[in-house]
C-alpha cells in the first residue's frame, strides 16, 4: 500500500504580534486520507524572512516522522535542489544507524530552486545552556578571526525544551540571556512552534531536524547556522540527533548548518566559559524542574554540571536553586542513555588521572549501577514480549 505524506505550506499571517508560517500535514493511505494535522512556526515581525513558498522548513521538519513511517514526502511548494540532494545522504545516514526504525523514503517537491547564501554571517542555536553558551564566547573572542563565525543572532525556541504552556518560564529566560548576549554583540531572537506536539517520532533522534527547520526562514539573514555540538569528536554516537556526521546534511546552498564545538569536551567548555562570568551565571540546564527558567541542582543533568566544576575545582556558579552533597546526588540520580554514559565516563577518568580518590569509587558505582538497571529494564521490556506478543 502506497503511504504519503503531504506538506502544503499556507500563506503566513499575523497572530499576536508574530508572523506564523504553517504547513497543512496530510497522511495518505491508498489513496484515502488518515488524518491530519497543522504544523507552524511563530516569528515577530522585527526581521525580513524567507516567503512562505519556500518548503524547505517543512520538509526538515517532518522527515523523521515520513521515515519513521515509511511514508514518501509530496510537497506542494518550493525546495532547495541541494537541500534535497543533501537530505538523500542524511535518509542514507540514519537507516544504515538505525534500519529498524527509519527507511529511505522519495521526496516529491512540487518544484525546486537553486540560490545562493545571502552573506556569510552566521546565526546560533540557542537554548542557554552550555554547548550552545560556549558557542557563542568561543565566536565572540578576537584572536584569530579568520578561523571563527561572525555570530550576529542567537535563536531561542518555544516549544522545544521549554513547553508552549510554559509562557512566564521562557519570558524570563528570555530576558535573562538579552543582555548578555548584546553585550557580546548578538542579537537575542524567539521562535514558537508546535513541532512537539505534531510529530511522533523520538526527540532523541528529531532534535537536529528540529532545530535546523526552526532557524532555517532566518537564510534572508545569514548564510550559517551554529548548532552547539553534544559530545566531542571522539564520543560521538550517530543515534544522537544532533551529531558531527548528519547536521551539515541539514543545510543547501544558501543556509550551511556547521555543528561547532566538538573538538571540546564538556570539562572544557565550562572552563573556558569561566572566562564570560555573564555568561556563567545565567547558564539554564535543567528543564526538570517545576519551574522550566530555573536549575533544580537535584536531576541528572544539574548534578552532572556541577560535578564538572567540582573535579575543576572550580566555583559552582549560583544557578541552581538547590546544591546538595556531590556523594549523596550520585545515589540518588541514573543514567538512562548513552551520551550520559560518555558524559560520566569522561569526568571518571579525569577525576582518575587528577587523583581525586574520594569521587572515583562514587562515579564508578553510578556507572554500575546504571547499567544494571539499564540492563534489568531491556530483560523486563525482552520477557513482557515473549509472553504478552502484541
Amino acid at each position: 500500500m502506497l503511504k504519503e505524506l503531504i506538506l502544503q505550506p499556507r500563506p503566513s499571517r499575523e497572530i499576536n504580534g508574530l508572523i506564523r508560517y504553517e504547513c497543512l500535514l496530510k497522511k495518505v493511505d491508498g489513496g484515502v486520507s488518515t488524518g491530519k494535522s497543522l504544523l507552524w512556526f511563530e516569528y515577530s515581525d522585527e526581521c525580513e524572512l524567507s516567503s512562505w513558498k519556500d518548503s524547505d522548513q517543512f520538509l526538515l521538519a517532518v522527515l523523521m516522522d515520513g521515515m519513521k513511517e515509511q511514508r514518501n514526502i509530496r510537497v506542494k511548494g518550493a525546495v532547495s535542489l541541494s537541500l534535497l540532494r543533501n537530505l538523500h545522504e542524511f535518509q542514507l545516514y540514519w537507516s544504515s544507524m538505525l534500519p529498524d526504525i527509519y527507511s529511505l523514503v522519495e521526496i516529491d517537491p512540487e518544484n525546486t530552486i537553486i540560490r545562493k547564501k545571502v552573506n556569510e554571517n552566521a546565526i546560533c542555536a540557542f537554548s542557554g545552556g552550555i554547548d550552545s553558551s560556549f558557542s557563542i564566547w568561543q565566536h565572540s573572542q578576537i584572536d584569530v578571526r579568520w578561523r571563527l563565525q561572525n555570530i550576529t543572532m542567537a535563536v531561542m525556541v518555544h516549544g522545544f525544551d521549554v513547553p508552549l504552556s510554559e509562557h512566564e518560564s521562557f519570558h524570563r529566560l528570555f530576558q535573562r540571556w538579552k543582555h548578555p548576549l548584546e553585550m557580546r554583540g548578538v542579537q537575542l531572537v524567539s521562535v514558537r512552534t508546535n513541532f512537539r506536539e505534531v510529530s511522533t517520532a523520538s526527540w532523541e533522534h528529531t532534535h537536529g531536524t528540529a532545530i535546523a527547520a526552526g532557524l532555517n526562514r532566518y537564510k534572508t539573514i545569514a548564510g550559517n547556522a551554529l548548532i552547539g555540538s553534544t559530545e566531542p569528536f571522539y564520543n560521538q554516537m550517530g543515534i544522537w540527533g544532533s551529531n558531527s556526521f548528519s547536521d551539515h546534511l541539514l543545510g543547501s546552498s544558501d543556509f550551511s548548518f556547521i555543528h561547532d564545538g566538538a573538538a571540546y569536551r564538556r570539562l572544557d567548555k565550562v572552563r573556558y566559559l569561566c572566562r564570560w562570568p555573564d555568561g556563567l551565571e545565567n547558564l539554564q540546564v535543567c528543564y526538570e524542574g517545576k519551574n522550566r527558567d530555573e536549575n533544580c541542582g537535584i536531576c541528572e543533568k544539574c548534578v552532572r554540571t556541577q560535578m564538572t566544576f567540582k573535579i575543576q575545582k572550580l566555583r559552582i556558579p549560583d544557578i541552581f536553586s538547590t546544591v546538595r552533597n556531590m556523594k549523596v546526588s550520585l545515589w540518588c540520580i541514573r543514567l538512562k542513555s548513552w551520551p550520559l554514559f560518555c558524559e560520566w565516563n569522561q569526568m571518571r577518568q579525569y577525576v582518575i588521572s587528577h587523583r581525586q580518590y574520594r569521587l572515583i569509587l562514587p562515579i564508578y558505582r553510578l556507572i554500575l549501577l546504571s547499567r544494571l538497571h539499564l540492563c534489568c529494564r531491556r530483560m523486563k521490556r525482552s520477557l513482557k514480549s515473549l509472553f504478552y506478543p502484541k
